[in-house]
């Protein structure tokens, strides 16, 4: 009951089905990622169904413009620790793109967790309501691209990163560096552009499982 397979956790955007893109479960901690290219304009819901096993969930979506729209990301990296004051994750990137990470861990509601250098915090919901912290962020690409967090008190964590690649140039759009609209927050609801073109939805998932409803 602790580990979750991928299997457990489905996204979908506007009613769409979103598709995976990385995901890691640490004991009782698990980080996913999943992506749409070209999703619906306007307002849309995100819409996680998750296995009941999990003790609770936080996510936080967002918009990427100018996005690659037949591959659209590369492939995702993760790491996680059983106990630890940062966690890392080294994404294989290039210039131009775009790296999000996602993070799940903690065990306490005093839990809280300080954005690396260079990154720019998209979502976080530590806390009193996960017991913990669920947190994500975005950092411009390169070769590599190590995504970091500080944490305030030593805890176990699962972290998923990925690269967002930028369409090619012609087409209809510019290629130039991907581009960052509509910074959602926490929660499963992502308020759209309509006016983006070559646009991809991201939505990132945290799933705490609760220590203490697992240990009885």
């Amino acid at each position: 009951m602790d580990d979750l397979s991928p299997a457990d956790t489905t996204a979908t955007y506007a009613t769409i089905n979103m598709t995976g893109i990385g995901a890691l479960t640490n004991e009782f901690d698990r980080s996913e990622l999943f992506g749409l290219i070209a999703p619906a304009t306007g307002a849309n819901n995100v819409v996680i169904t998750a296995a009941a096993s999990q003790g609770s969930i936080a996510g936080g979506g967002e918009s990427v413009n100018e996005a690659d729209q037949t591959t659209g990301w590369g492939t995702a990296a993760t790491n996680s620790a059983p106990t630890d004051t940062a966690s890392t994750v080294t994404v294989t990137s290039a210039t131009n793109e775009l790296v999000v990470d996602n993070v799940a861990g903690g065990d306490q509601t005093t839990q809280t967790a300080t954005v690396g250098a260079g990154q720019t915090e998209r979502w976080d919901s530590s806390g009193v309501d996960l017991n913990g912290f669920a947190i994500g962020s975005t950092k411009a690409g390169a070769a590599s691209v190590v995504m970091s967090w500080t944490l305030n008190n030593a805890a176990g964590w699962a972290s998923v990163g990925v690269s967002i690649k930028e369409a090619a140039a012609g087409g209809g759009g510019a290629g130039g560096p991907v581009g960052y609209r509509n910074l959602l927050g926490v929660g499963m609801f992502v308020a759209a552009n309509p006016v983006m073109r070559r646009r991809m939805m991201l939505a990132g998932l945290a799933g705490v499982v609760l220590r203490r409803l697992l240990r009885g």
